[in-house]
Formats: structure tokens, sequence, C-alpha cells
């Protein structure tokens, strides 16, 4: 199941590890994983699988964001800051969080219009070298693959079968067809 929940002013800045194939972990050693994690939602695909996952990869698109007034590791309180000084890159941040192998969705994106896409971000903590406790921006590259295995059927069943999530609204669909015409229907409310 997806649930809601409000946390504190979070600060996202460290690598730490964390494997799944729907989630793209970048590894760096600053505190800009949230902005590598939003490159890589436009840039990655461009990148073997293995430059995906290296910062430096990402370094040359820093120059396309407008990152004036942030502060790193950038706190979840100026995520509405950072998405204003980049409206012009049509995008909105959903923001989940991971404890116990349950997902929760922290910050849902507001999508101005038609035109303005979700990036879906995960934010798990860490322990750095000298057991601080840290947070860590990651891009879902494949939501309907990162929350699929968290469905759970009416009678308590975990289905592991695909499944195809609106990034708007996170209604699961087993056709991927029918989920896309359920996005183009929420274009027209």
């Amino acid at each position: 199941d997806l649930n809601y929940t409000t946390i504190g002013s979070l600060l996202g800045g460290c690598f730490t590890r964390y494997q799944s194939k729907s989630v793209l972990n970048i590894k760096s050693d600053d505190d800009h994983c949230l902005v590598y994690a939003v490159l890589a939602f436009f840039h990655s695909k461009s990148f073997n699988s293995a430059r995906q996952k290296e910062a430096a990869s990402y370094l040359p698109f820093f120059k396309d964001l407008n990152l004036e007034n942030i502060n790193f590791p950038i706190p979840i309180d100026q995520l509405d800051l950072f998405e204003q000084n980049n409206a012009f890159l049509n995008f909105g941040l959903n923001v989940f969080v991971e404890e116990n192998a349950d997902v929760y969705l922290f910050r849902k994106a507001t999508l101005k219009d038609e035109k303005t896409v979700a990036i879906n971000l995960l934010l798990i903590e860490g322990i750095d070298d000298l057991k601080h406790k840290k947070y860590h921006y990651m891009f879902i590259h494949n939501l309907s693959s990162f929350l699929r295995k968290r469905q759970v059927s009416s009678v308590g069943v975990l289905n592991y079968s695909l499944n195809h999530t609106c990034s708007k609204c996170f209604t699961s669909f087993f056709s991927e067809n029918k989920r896309n015409d359920h996005e183009l229907s929420l274009i027209h409310i």
C-alpha cells in the first residue's frame, strides 16, 4: 500500500548503498544528490548503465539548472524553491520515503498543466562513515516496478504481477493502455 506521511525538515545529500532495478542510485560524495537525480530524469538514457550511476556524467548539465538561493544538502522545505527556480523545465517532484519495506509518499508534486511532468524520487536514510545519519535522493526511473512489490490484494496477499502506475495520482492499472488512457483523461479535467 501507498501511504502519506509528514516528516520534519529532512536533508538529502550523501551516497548510500541501495539496490533496486527501478531506482537509479548515483554515486557521489558531495551534497548534490537531488540535483543528480533530477538531471538523471532528463539525461540518464543517453549513458550506458555504468555511466548512469556516476555523478561525473551529470556535471556538464548543472549549468542547465537554476540553483540560486538553494542550500546543499537541499532540505525538503526548499523543494518548492528548487521547482520555482527551474519552472522553465516543467517538472514537479514526488518524494517517496521507505521505512521497514513500506513506501510513503512524503511530498506530492504540484503539476501545473498537462506539460508538467512528475519526477519521482526516493529519499532514504543512511549512515555515513562517521556514523552520522544522512539522507540521500535517488531517481525512480520505473515507478510501476518500484511500487509493484508493495501491491497487496483485498485479502492481504502480496501481488507481484506487473502493474502500470499513473505518475500523477498513483492509481495502478494492469494494462499500460488503460494507464495511458487514464493519464490522458486527467489532462482534460
